[in-house]
């Protein structure tokens, strides 16, 4: 049994949810945090979390959509969501160096507003005792959105912990992340050929780490140039175990481990049995 950690079914490429429901049900994945990217999303996250009881919903801004929200009526709103008992994470928020600032905005105010946003949905974690999911994308392979972005997190998280989504760097900042015990997870970029991916799933311990799709993106191998969806874990759960020397049994073990204790509020599991 594996839980897709991280989808965006609120997507507008998904019209047939519960065709999805019912292949990642034939795959054994039992449960779907549908995560949200704005406003409107973590609405249609939160009524999908409601309507079907394998999908749980996070609220929160994505830092490519901050100049489309009031920052004052989005905490507020998101407040409210928050108090929804399937809300069981803050997200997906972070910082964002890849894009360029949309037209008629200047690159720094542009990146100012982010962190403005990011550092607002972080306090908003602490005050209601979630986690956050945070989005780092840097234009190379130079790590200055992350670090900063680590650095946000660290002066602002009270007890907050953080999972780094769609993780794709070295070793060393896995290290980074472990030693301030936040969480990473992998997505189906570990199929691809010629990524450092597995190297950095095989330097994690256990309970350290979840998996992904981050659907409708990212498909795995052999689904690449497809819509992703949370099916598709297993193909990323198989090349992981592999690499690990490890079976699917105890991935899901360890895995799952991780997942109950990161969507938690004070110790206490968010996720009800499915």
């Amino acid at each position: 049994m594996f839980t897709d950690t991280h989808c965006h079914l609120a997507s507008k490429q998904f019209t047939d949810i519960e065709e999805i429901l019912r292949r990642a049900d034939e795959e054994k994945i039992h449960r779907i945090i549908s995560v949200a990217t704005t406003l409107e999303d973590s609405r249609k996250c939160v009524k999908l979390a409601e309507k079907y009881p394998q999908i749980f919903a996070t609220v929160g801004i994505h830092p490519c959509y901050v100049t489309k929200h009031s920052l004052v009526e989005s905490i507020k709103e998101l407040r409210t969501l928050c108090q929804h008992p399937k809300v069981v994470a803050i997200g997906e928020t972070g910082l964002d160096y890849f894009h360029s600032a949309p037209s008629n905005w200047n690159e720094s105010k542009y990146l100012q507003l982010q962190e403005h946003f990011f550092i607002e949905q972080i306090l908003l974690a602490s005050e209601m005792g979630l986690n956050i999911i945070v989005h780092t994308r840097d234009k190379n392979n130079s790590h200055p959105c992350f670090n900063t972005a680590f650095n946000i997190i660290e002066k602002y998280k009270n007890k907050s912990k953080a999972v780094f989504h769609c993780f794709i760097l070295n070793s060393e900042i896995l290290q980074k992340c472990l030693n301030k015990n936040h969480f990473v997870s992998f997505t189906g970029i570990a199929t691809f050929p010629k990524n450092d991916c597995l190297k950095t799933a095989i330097a994690c311990p256990k309970n350290t780490f979840m998996l992904e799709t981050d659907a409708p993106y990212l498909s795995p191998n052999p689904h690449r140039g497809k819509r992703n969806e949370p099916s598709f874990i297993t193909h990323i759960a198989k090349k992981i175990a592999n690499a690990r020397n490890e079976t699917l049994t105890d991935l899901s073990q360890h895995t799952e481990k991780c997942v109950k204790k990161f969507f938690s509020k004070k110790g206490k599991c968010l996720l009800n049995e499915v």
